[in-house]
């Protein structure tokens, strides 16, 4: 040769057979090759970096492109790139196969700079830094000069020292392609292609199937969990179901039984990050608390608040390190730095929050043990509470936004509260404010441990006789109340109203609110007379507590026009009413759920009274303001669906009403269940419609599907039954 090398044929230095099972990763692969082979970008864009937690598939997917792609290179060359004596090994090793001068040379840094110059001159080459954690030892290890193409695989994140400001972040599997890598690799499904191993679309899976899916959804999509569990399946012959069973009660204990046979992970799950985990603690104590805490919360949106608000309620070192975060943002990104360098954290600037993997908090709470897990999940709940409102009072529709963002990680403490026994007058204030938010949005099923929890935390720390309890009588009413179950809300707001006289006396702004549920209950009930002195009597008792001018105020004007209109009383309802929403505009802005209910309220009045006009363009502005507030989903949309459907039908307009009454009774059904009070008002409105067309048979059977709703839930004689039965005999009648 010209230059004096004496030629071998093309080096191919690439030590890992190639992964028959290698699933997805087809975009990052593309983009890698884009990026590399783009002759329009400056030379730094020859050197490209895969960064990601370990056991994501990063050497796997740098495996698989120098397989493919590796036609377009007249060498390829794999340097391990852990530490500098791995780095001049590999050089070595280089030069040997090269031939060059200086491959045995006394000094081994001759025999790196040889390396350097050789790939400095030539071109059409591929070098691959695998698992180069840190990246800043690497450039006396670059040639000067790059003619080819440079690929580094890392968990660190920060790749400035080699002129890399955006590496390829990879993320976990898609889920479609982590359940055709579990059924591909024990072959539960032939490998012909990829679209061969995915279940067909609209097809019901298999019980194994969903086991499956199921499965990789545990494992939060990662690919080396994925293959520890297939490599146990494989050699055990088991199901998936089996498996995933024993996952589900085991977690990382079942995922240990078996290592990974392939796809080039040389360590399990427990130790693939326990040196990583270990550096931490050792050199960054303060960010080794912080990811200990995150592994007792929800994995993903992890807000910088609750960090750097609450401090002060995590002990230290987080107390020290971040004492001054509320002023300087930059000293939580300070102290996250040693967890992004190992990809054990993933920062999310923009919503202001961080993630990390599920199974990178299994393996931190089985390193702390059971008796240490208690520790970090007591100091979370006191955090929490510096976030939520003050002294977790009932939440106020300006604190939705921040409980929406809290609520999975209110959940998941919620969750190891009850595992461990954890006991505390904060964790119960904790789980009622977000249990009392999701009473608000309409997520019953979701309130209903939080509150139920509640209430057993406050009776084995305060006893029975508390103000917190009669406030968890009065959240447990509440829920009862809103899904139609009022037989069993009563007692328990007759029992909070008790209780809040014997303990704060007749005249507190809580008793009102006790007497405003039960007053509604009743009213609910047809009970008006019952109901009358209890909404008149808390309307008076607030306006001399709180002033004329109070939100609380607007809320008893409103209950008590809705018991004046339920009895047909306009003339007394309508002034009751306007005052209402005027106040609660004045005081809560145009923008808010009360003011759309009042809107709502004011014209069901004016339908009444066959003020088509007026009722219509409130009815809209309700519907409107409730969806951008509440969400598409929630029961109170369909309270306006249902009305406006109501006025379009007594006004012949049918088929306008018809979607929106289907739309409602769907809603409804989601929210409250099949056998809800509104479950049957909206089925008979429904009727009425199909009536009015002639649709005799259909409209009969929807009012017999209502009276089998309101008679056992309302009784023969509540006014919804009553108007029921007479639509049923009117079209009895009729034939």
């Amino acid at each position: 040769a010209s230059d004096g090398y004496k030629r071998q044929g093309p080096p191919w230095m690439v030590p890992y057979p190639r992964n028959p099972y290698f699933t997805g990763r087809e975009s990052i692969l593309a983009t890698l090759y884009q990026q590399l082979w783009d002759s329009q970008t400056a030379a730094i864009s020859q050197t490209q970096a895969i960064s990601g937690l370990g056991g994501i598939g990063k050497t796997q997917t740098a495996v698989e492109y120098a397989y493919r792609y590796r036609d377009d290179y007249r060498y390829v060359f794999w340097v391990g790139a852990d530490t500098e004596l791995e780095l001049t090994t590999s050089y070595v090793a280089i030069a040997q196969i090269l031939n060059l001068p200086l491959k045995d040379a006394e000094n081994q840094d001759d025999t790196v700079q040889s390396v350097r110059l050789w790939l400095g001159r030539e071109a059409d080459w591929l070098l691959v830094f695998d698992n180069a954690d840190r990246p800043e030892i690497l450039p006396p290890f670059l040639p000067p000069e790059t003619n080819g193409h440079i690929l580094v695989t890392s968990r660190a994140q920060d790749f400035q020292d080699l002129g890399i400001v955006q590496p390829i972040a990879m993320e976990m599997l898609t889920a479609e392609d982590a359940i055709a890598f579990l059924l591909h690799r024990t072959g539960r499904m032939a490998p012909a292609g990829a679209d061969d191993m995915r279940p067909m679309q609209g097809i019901e899976p298999s019980p194994e199937l969903q086991a499956a899916t199921d499965l990789a959804a545990e494992l939060g999509y990662l690919p080396l969990a994925l293959e520890q569990a297939a490599a146990y399946i494989v050699t055990n012959r088991v199901p998936f179901a089996a498996y995933l069973t024993s996952y589900r009660k085991q977690r990382l204990k079942r995922l240990e039984k078996a290592k990974p046979k392939l796809g080039q992970y040389p360590d399990s799950i427990a130790t693939t990050w326990a040196l990583n985990l270990k550096e931490v603690q050792k050199t960054a104590p303060a960010a080794a608390a912080l990811l200990n805490y995150c592994a007792f919360l929800h994995p993903d949106a992890i807000p910088f608040t609750l960090f750097t608000q609450g401090a002060a309620e995590l002990g230290e070192p987080l107390a020290t390190a971040l004492a001054d975060a509320t002023d300087d943002p930059l000293d939580l990104y300070d102290l996250l730095n040693p967890l992004g360098s190992y990809s054990l954290v993933r920062v999310e600037p923009e919503s202001q929050s961080l993630s990390l993997h599920r199974l990178v908090q299994e393996v931190i709470r089985a390193e702390l043990g059971n008796e240490g897990c208690q520790d970090w999940v007591e100091p979370l709940f006191r955090a929490m509470a510096t976030l939520l409102p003050e002294k977790c009072k009932d939440p106020e529709y300006q604190d939705w936004p921040t409980l929406a963002q809290l609520l999975n990680h209110v959940q998941e403490l919620a969750t190891h509260c009850q595992q461990r026994n954890i006991a505390s007058t904060v964790a119960a204030d904790v789980l009622h404010s977000m249990g009392t938010y999701l009473l608000v949005r309409g997520q019953y099923s979701l309130a209903e441990p939080l509150l139920q929890k509640v209430m057993e935390l406050r009776r084995s720390l305060l006893g029975d006789k508390h103000e917190d309890i009669a406030d968890s009588l009065d959240s447990l009413g509440q829920l009862e109340d809103y899904q139609g179950r009022y037989g069993e809300a009563e007692p328990l707001y007759q029992d909070a109203l008790a209780m809040r006289k014997r303990l704060l006396g007749d005249e507190h702004p809580k008793v009102a609110a006790s007497l405003n549920n039960l007053a509604f209950l009743y009213c609910s009930q047809g009970r008006y007379g019952e109901a009358e002195p209890l909404h008149q009597n808390a309307l008076a008792m607030q306006r001399r507590l709180l002033g004329d001018e109070h939100p609380d105020v607007a809320a008893s004007l409103n209950n008590l026009a809705m018991l004046y209109y339920s009895q047909g009383r306009y003339g007394e309802a309508e002034p009751l009413h306007q005052s209402a929403l005027a106040m609660w505009r004045r005081l809560l802005g145009e923008e808010h759920p009360d003011v759309a209910l009042s809107l709502n309220n004011l014209a069901a009045l004016y339908r009444d009274q066959g003020r088509y006009g007026e009722a219509e363009p409130l009815y809209q502005e309700a519907l409107a303001m409730w969806k951008r507030l509440l969400g598409e989903e929630h029961p109170d949309v369909a309270i306006s669906l249902n009305n406006l459907a109501v006025l379009y039908r007594d006004q012949d307009r049918y088929e306008e009403a018809e979607p929106y009454l289907s739309e409602a009774l769907r809603l409804w059904r989601q929210s409250l269940g099949e056998d809800h009070p509104n479950v049957g008002r909206v089925t008979e409105n429904l009727g009425i419609l199909y009536a009015a067309q002639r649709r005799t048979e259909e409209a009969r059977s929807l009012y017999q599907q209502a009276l089998a709703i309101l008679e056992p839930k309302l009784g023969a004689e509540h006014p919804w039954t009553v108007k029921c039965r007479e639509s049923l005999a009117k079209l009895d009648e009729a034939e």
